[in-house]
């Protein structure tokens, strides 16, 4: 499996398709404490080692015995995740010296009712098999395993301090944010300027699983599976780890310079 490592960027995340994307975490010190920036795998390993030492739902039989054990799981301090947000916009306006950050999420999530973000994925190829399309001629064809991580959320939720507006006239929404930098300074540092999600994994109810209601866990386990094609001999199966919880805040900073501009929560 290839990483590539992009040097002093807080999370570089490669926004291409099927290649391996790959972190190098920066320290920033945000109210005197030291706050890191988290490795989507690796937070999901994290946060599977707290999952493991709980008991299921399925062990408490009568009513009151489940709502006890949802309590006891919704009041479990897991501990905050940070993460770069792949695909963050900005613009600067030169009249008012700031810059408009925009964050859009992929539409709500259709089985849960939940906002979805891709954080990162990993590709490789795993074989190669002989094929054969429709018209009967032979195919070399790529056995290829995608490994996902995405974040799921509810969108009333926080940080209420970002606005939310319809995008393009469709049912898609961005959280827009107005950060003020001086001109000399944005001119200089415009590529350098990121958003980090915080992020709460958490016990979220949902009425929208499958048209019943459920208590979703603070991580789902998701597969895909694409039949190669004559113009795409691939056989991909991707494998998606979700984690579902609370968008906490939303950070503007310098990647480069690991300056903090402003905390949206």
């Amino acid at each position: 499996m290839m990483k590539n490592y992009f040097p002093i960027v807080i999370i570089a995340l490669v926004a291409s398709g099927g290649v391996s994307q790959s972190y190098a975490a920066q320290e920033f010190q945000i109210q005197n404490v030291t706050v890191s920036v988290d490795e989507p795998f690796q937070a999901v390993e994290k946060v599977r080692e707290v999952i493991k030492s709980l008991p299921t739902i399925d062990q408490f039989s009568t009513a009151a015995d489940r709502l006890r054990y949802i309590k006891l799981v919704s009041d479990l301090p897991l501990q905050r995740l940070v993460f770069k947000a792949p695909f963050c916009s900005r613009s600067y306006n030169a009249d008012t010296q700031s810059f408009r950050i925009s964050l859009i999420p992929t539409i709500g999530e259709s089985k849960s009712g939940l906002w979805h973000l891709d954080l990162a994925r990993e590709s490789k190829t795993t074989g190669k098999y002989a094929g054969q399309t429709a018209f009967g001629a032979s195919a070399q064809v790529e056995k290829v395993l995608r490994q996902e991580v995405s974040i799921r959320w509810q969108f009333d939720s926080k940080p209420a301090s970002v606005s939310r507006q319809e995008y393009l006239g469709f049912l898609y929404y961005q959280y827009v944010v107005e950060v003020p930098v001086p001109s000399e300074q944005a001119r200089a540092e415009t590529e350098n300027i990121a958003c980090l999600i915080v992020f709460r994994p958490t016990l979220l109810y949902s009425t929208k699983d499958q048209g019943k209601s459920a208590w979703l866990p603070f991580l789902l386990d998701e597969e895909e599976h694409t039949a190669p094609t004559f113009r795409a001999p691939y056989d991909t199966t991707t494998k998606r780890t979700v984690l579902i919880g609370q968008f906490d805040e939303l950070w503007v900073v310098n990647e480069r310079t690991g300056k903090v501009y402003a905390r949206f929560n």
